[in-house]
């Protein structure tokens, strides 16, 4: 029989029980040195495919554990491959949980290395869940434009996410025309919505509220009118709307 809760133990079991946890420290010591030492020589193997450029092997070899994955992906940051990195996370997302892998985004973000997060994050298919449009409109503010380009990528959704949040917001307002093109893909105007939006715009007009912006947009028309007659001299330009405002025919 086992003894009791309260019995107090001899001196000799007292000393048996502490070698038998100094023995399990010992174990779990020799194990995790194992375990160091296994991580350190696929680390260095990991590092002699990412220089070699041996990709689909490095994704082999880092799909064995969540830390060699992170080790990979790092890897792959500072060898300056960002574009890269989403199809390195691709990989890795298939043989390892993403939640994990996730780590890796979190890492580079931290460090500043925005683009190479938001490639992990696209990568491992999180992107929804990582405030992109913020890290685009830091590296515009800091003058990273071609970062803040790359933060944004090249889908019509993130970028029309990243004009209403410039616009929301009127930050970086300048780099707003570049990622204009995708204002393309957005549902055409309803002839009804176009005709109350023109009489809203003469509303204005009216009652003199915005010459401003009214002048800024005939300015900008007769710049566009200008540098598109060099091609075609006929060509007359109107501000979108004005059809619904008389100023230009069912033809224009």
């Amino acid at each position: 029989m086992g003894k009791s809760k309260g019995a107090r133990l001899t001196k000799a079991e007292r000393e048996a029980r502490r070698e038998a946890k100094q023995q399990q420290a010992a174990l779990a010591a020799i194990t995790d040195e194992q375990q160091g030492e296994a991580f350190n020589v696929r680390a260095g193997e990991l590092a002699g495919l990412v220089a070699a450029a041996r990709w689909d092997d490095a994704c082999v070899l880092g799909s064995e554990s969540v830390p060699l994955a992170l080790h990979l992906l790092k890897s792959v940051r500072e060898a300056g491959r960002t574009r890269f990195l989403a199809h390195t996370a691709r990989r890795l997302a298939q043989a390892l949980p993403r939640d994990r892998l996730r780590v890796g985004v979190d890492e580079a973000a931290a460090e500043g290395h925005v683009a190479a997060a938001a490639s992990i994050a696209r990568g491992l298919g999180v992107q929804g869940q990582m405030p992109l449009t913020q890290w685009a409109l830091g590296c515009f503010e800091a003058g990273r434009v071609a970062e803040g380009v790359e933060v944004v990528g090249s889908g019509s959704a993130d970028q029309l996410a990243c004009v209403r949040a410039m616009l929301e917001s009127r930050r970086c307002l300048g780099f707003a025309t570049q990622f204009l093109p995708s204002l393309s893909t957005l549902p055409p105007l309803s002839e009804e919505r176009l005709r109350s939006v023109g009489e809203q715009v003469a509303a204005l007009y009216e009652q003199n509220e915005a010459p401003d912006l009214a002048n800024l947009a005939e300015r900008f028309r007769a710049k566009v009118e200008v540098a598109l007659r060099v091609l075609w001299p006929d060509i007359s330009v109107h501000v979108y709307g004005s059809i619904s405002l008389g100023l230009a025919d069912e033809a224009s």
